[in-house]
């Protein structure tokens, strides 16, 4: 049944008083894919939990290992040689780039484009998301024929960890040559005819998973674009202003900002050779010039200013009426965000020694958590670190002040080079198992070209010679700032408000929301630290996650 699309500037919280709670399947699917996670476990074992990625989890449990507690034998060394396959590179005249990577015996291509657009904060990735389905969306009849010939149809995949998007398209070889016809149609004559029914599908799936997903939800309201002053200037009762969606106007600036033939990284794996793949390539975008001319706007307004959100020392709490459990996602200022090969390999070597902390998987342990989850998201100039792990109601406070301990220690404790190496093989066994999955390697590899990363430089940052392992524990050291940020971290936690809030304000002021009333701001508990610190047990069989 089709369902009469709303304005196309109306906010995403009109229709949580009208829609139900099944979202609607989108063809051309928003996948929020972190190039940092290559497919490892999920942030969360919570019923509906997860956040950040809808066909790949971000990574497993975290925390650097303090000198205090044993350290795990390192890993058996990887053997000698590329971490990551090499695909051949051709740069077109108009500055486009072709990667073409030859993989005999594939049955299907798999297709990317990535686009290097500025994708900085949660907002730019929101107006990125609405403008890349909206165009791959607003077909003609003969364009709808043409994608139903294929037998699959384009995704739109956002990188949270490097700036850029991608479409990621799989394909027949014999239909290869027709769907970069396709794309490169879209692409260079980008216009939004169906804005309002897309983005009426894209806010009903959003609003979905806020209802069903505690990940999904706490890291929403934690990385959310918010009015200057933070959380604590919005006003009670008052739809949450995160929930607003990106107008017309703004997506269609958008891509005539993003989609320039110097900005275009095509990347082709398959069983094509990479001449017959480069001149398909060459055929479809050869002859798009920088001159050529792009429809109008509808508007000449620029897009809003990016904003980074103040720190707040507030604790904001999600209402999950007769929740057993609650959902905690801490998060706090990782390093800058500097490009470069050695900058990404730092990053995942960072994440992987939080990933293997026995501090944070003992705190879970002794409190009956699941195991913690570690991710990373680009905001702004910097990354931030997130931490997902849940627990029974009753030991939110105390789980919440254990961690915070924990991150703490962790950051008194510093580095040292056998971790770095133990790190180091770790990711170098991750990098090998994506070589498995061609999906996955086709959309690593469009991450990395499409960030300005070459595989071969970052295979060399990604083996440091055992010599240099002290160093690195040194730059990592200072590049993290533990101390500087552990004082501003950010906590949300999902669960059942009338339990938890009066026992969590006795650690901090708590801001109550309410996901299944537009996100709005239902009350503000002032931190008292008398408040009884107690949490009734009421857990029941089916509130339990599973393992």
């Amino acid at each position: 049944m089709k369902a009469a699309p709303s304005p196309a500037h109306a906010p995403a919280c009109r229709f949580i008083r009208h829609v139900g709670p099944t979202a609607l399947g989108l063809w051309a699917s928003a996948t929020l894919v972190a190039c940092a996670s290559f497919g490892s476990g999920g942030p969360s074992a919570a019923p509906g939990a997860g956040h950040g990625s809808e066909t790949g989890r971000h990574g497993t449990a975290g925390g650097v290992l303090p000198p205090s507690l044993a350290v795990p034998p390192p890993a058996a060394p990887e053997t000698p040689g590329p971490l990551l396959p090499e695909p051949t590179r051709t740069r077109l005249k108009n500055g486009s780039e072709v990667h073409v990577l030859q993989r005999p015996g594939a049955r299907l291509v798999s297709l990317r484009v990535a686009l290097r657009a500025p994708l900085a904060n949660a907002a730019e990735r929101r107006v990125a998301l609405w403008a890349l389905t909206s165009l791959l969306r607003s077909a003609t009849q003969k364009e709808e024929a043409a994608l139903e010939a294929f037998g699959s149809k384009p995704q739109v995949i956002l990188s949270e960890v490097e700036h850029g998007a991608q479409i990621a398209w799989s394909v027949r070889p014999e239909q290869l040559e027709a769907a970069l016809d396709w794309l490169a149609a879209k692409l260079q004559s980008p216009r939004l005819t169906n804005f309002d029914a897309v983005a009426w599908q894209l806010e009903r799936h959003q609003i979905h998973r806020l209802r069903t997903e505690p990940g999904y939800l706490a890291t929403y309201l934690t990385t959310a674009a918010l009015p200057t002053g933070g959380p604590e200037q919005l006003r009670l009762q008052a739809p949450h202003p995160a929930l607003q969606s990106p107008r017309s106007f703004e997506c269609q600036r958008w891509l005539l900002q993003a989609l320039r033939p110097d900005q275009i990284h095509v990347v082709v794996l398959g069983p094509l050779d990479a001449a017959r793949a480069d001149a398909l390539v060459r055929s479809s975008f050869g002859d798009w010039s920088t001159s050529t001319k792009t429809p109008a706007t509808s508007s000449t307004s620029p897009l809003p200013a990016s904003k980074e959100r103040p720190r707040s020392p507030s604790l904001q709490l999600a209402h999950a009426e007769n929740s057993a459990w609650a959902h905690l996602h801490f998060s706090f200022a990782g390093p800058d965000g500097a490009s470069g090969e050695r900058a990404w390999a730092q990053l995942r070597w960072g994440l992987e020694l939080l990933r293997g902390s026995e501090g944070l998987q003992r705190v879970a342990r002794e409190l009956r958590a699941t195991r913690p989850t570690i991710s990373a998201t680009r905001h702004g100039d910097s990354w931030r670190i997130h931490v997902d792990v849940a627990a029974p109601g009753e030991k939110t406070l105390e789980l919440a002040t254990a961690v915070r301990a924990e991150l703490r220690r962790l950051a008194q404790a510093g580095l040292s080079a056998d971790r770095i190496a133990r790190a180091v093989d770790v990711e170098r066994a991750r990098l090998r198992r994506a070589w498995q999955d061609q999906e996955q390697l086709a959309t690593l590899l469009a991450g990395f070209v499409g960030a300005g990363l070459d595989p071969r430089l970052l295979s060399e940052e990604l083996s440091p010679p055992p010599g240099e392992l002290d160093a690195i524990a040194r730059r990592l050291d200072a590049s993290w700032r533990w101390d500087d940020v552990l004082d501003e971290l950010e906590v949300t936690v999902v669960g059942d408000a009338k339990r938890l809030e009066k026992a969590l304000s006795a650690w901090r002021p708590v801001l109550v929301f309410d996901p299944k009333r537009d996100l709005r701001l239902l009350r503000r508990v002032a931190h008292d630290p008398e408040a009884p610190r107690d949490i009734s047990a009421s857990a029941t069989e089916e509130d339990t996650p599973g393992p």
